[in-house]
């Protein structure tokens, strides 16, 4: 017998309870009568359905209906994603983020959060032009009224402006995530074309437009590649000025054990003091450009390096470590070589000179100034009898600038790590770059897209929410991908496949799924089609 699950009306008079394994059943009378021998009183009746214990309404089948003379209402069947929500959900769920975000969140805020962040995984993006086409055709395992896109900009103001429960979430999630993690850390720029919003401010752009921006810096293990916190600040601001306040951040979402992983930026005399004040240990790149970088590299002796006993990788990495004391901190510097990368440089300045001796060729007078300076360092300029520009390579500088090629440098004062501990270690810290190019590129955050400071910050939640479920999600099916060659965009779109439709008992699957698709969804530990009975 049909059981209308979506429908509730008011239990109607004349009826009684019985419970039975858990559930409440609702019976009718249909007909009272005395026995003929003893004259006791008894009645007939039937089940005209469930209790609805959150409403206190009663869940009808056809019985209801029939008893009550009521024509059974038109039931339109929906079709909805299932697959890719329901994924998301467990996924977040088994991480922590559903307790956390409703232990400091109003329970609707939270629900809301986590739709936006599936919202903008599934769909590649983070402007939320779309998101309320998007919630009528998924399932979300709670109810939530759709959102519009002015909606999503009033829930980023209501999350921003709770600054007490934004930093008690990132705090309890650093704690737990960040456990024992070797901890890397990255700024990236993001730009805005709005006036409105006060942080927005011109400084060094990492993708080179002219625009102004904020910048952000975000906290990632290094084995786990997941985010664990992050901070934004004024445009403006170079990386070393924000360091001490990124420290103290740090410190308060309970990140004490530090190991950190910092690009050259860093590489500094007050930068250094503070890391070693405040970090358990540090590992900072030292930039090639640097006057350090060159005088390791020019009593390097490359026949010694490259032996075999200092091989660090089967990618032709060699390194040793030198006892060094850097800006008073005393550590190691591991002084490292990539044949790959002296290949690639020495091709590259091949490149370079040839293109200049093609622009030298145009010239019909001896250049000046930047020009000359340009020219001037790899040639030896003069003009010859018939006044014309004449150049001879100057092999000198070409051959010290070519010696310095494939030579990498890194410093840390971790007395524990080998030579390939520390050039892994420092390699993964592009992790934080992959979630960079993962926000920039695949949820299209390379713009802001609101316009007030408090938005902002409620927006950048919402993405770091993003980030942590789309990581966790590209980490685990990583194997499995990689096999059948198919990306993370679009294993997520064969998971939104999946679909249900709704029926006057509830919901079922519309068709069976595919193997890719149940073992997309059996690599989090849970059962595709369980699940889609269960709905």
């Amino acid at each position: 017998m049909a059981l209308y699950k979506k429908e509730r009306f008011e239990i109607p008079k004349g009826t009684y309870r019985n419970k039975q394994r858990g559930k409440t059943y609702i019976y009718q009378y249909t007909d009272h009568f005395r026995s003929n021998e003893k004259g006791k009183a008894g009645h007939k009746s039937k089940v005209i359905g469930l209790l609805d214990e959150a409403s206190g309404q009663l869940i009808p089948n056809d019985n209801y209906f029939e008893l009550n003379s009521i024509e059974p209402r038109l039931f339109s069947e929906d079709v909805l994603s299932f697959g890719y929500t329901s994924l998301c959900n467990h996924v977040l769920a088994d991480l922590g983020v559903v307790k956390l975000l409703k232990r400091h969140f109003p329970v609707d805020v939270a629900n809301r959060l986590m739709a936006c962040a599936m919202y903008c995984i599934g769909n590649e993006t983070s402007a939320m032009n779309d998101i309320d086409d998007w919630m009528e055709t998924a399932y979300l395992p709670y109810d939530l009224p759709l959102i519009s896109s002015q909606g999503s900009s009033r829930l980023f103001q209501a999350v921003g402006k709770d600054v007490t429960a934004m930093h008690g979430f990132k705090r309890d999630w650093a704690e737990m995530a960040g456990k024992g993690q070797v901890v890397c850390y990255d700024v990236t720029s993001i730009s805005s074309y709005s006036n409105l919003i006060v942080s927005v401010e011109y400084g060094y752009n990492r993708d080179h437009e002219r625009l102004s921006q904020i910048n952000l810096g975000m906290f990632c293990s290094e084995s786990t590649k997941m985010p664990l916190g992050y901070v934004f600040y004024e445009g403006s601001v170079p990386d070393k000025t924000e360091l001490p306040h990124i420290l103290d951040l740090a410190k308060s979402m309970g990140l004490d054990d530090l190991k950190m992983m910092m690009d050259g930026g860093f590489c500094e005399r007050a930068c250094f003091s503070l890391l070693e004040k405040n970090t358990k240990s540090f590992t900072v790149g030292v930039p090639g450009y640097r006057a350090l970088a060159i005088e390791l590299a020019a009593i390097a002796d490359k026949n010694e390096l490259t032996l075999m006993e200092h091989m660090l990788s089967c990618k032709g990495e060699f390194g040793k470590f030198v006892p060094y004391e850097l800006y008073g901190v005393r550590g190691r510097i591991l002084v490292g070589f990539n044949q790959q990368m002296h290949t690639l440089e020495t091709q590259t300045l091949s490149e370079k000179l040839t293109r200049l001796e093609k622009e030298l060729s145009g010239l019909k007078r001896m250049p000046r100034g930047a020009k000359l300076a340009r020219y001037g360092k790899y040639f030896t300029l003069s003009m010859d009898g018939e006044n014309k520009l004449a150049w001879k390579r100057n092999y000198t500088a070409i051959n010290e600038e070519a010696r310095y090629a494939g030579f990498f440098f890194i410093f840390t004062n971790d007395p524990g790590m080998s030579a390939a501990d520390i050039l892994y270690f420092y390699r993964t810290k592009d992790a934080d770059e992959k979630l960079f190019y993962q926000l920039k590129v695949y949820l299209e955050a390379n713009r802001i897209r609101v316009h007030s400071d408090v938005a902002v910050e409620g927006k950048i939640f919402m993405l770091f929410i993003a980030q942590i479920l789309r990581a966790k999600l590209s980490n685990d099916l990583r194997p499995l991908l990689d096999g059948h060659h198919l990306p993370l965009d679009k294993a997520m779109k064969k998971m939104a496949n999946v679909r249900i439709k709704t029926t006057p008992e509830g919901f079922k699957l519309l068709k069976a799924p595919t193997k890719q698709q149940k073992e997309i969804y059996a690599t989090f530990g849970h059962d595709l089609l369980k699940d889609g009975k269960r709905v």
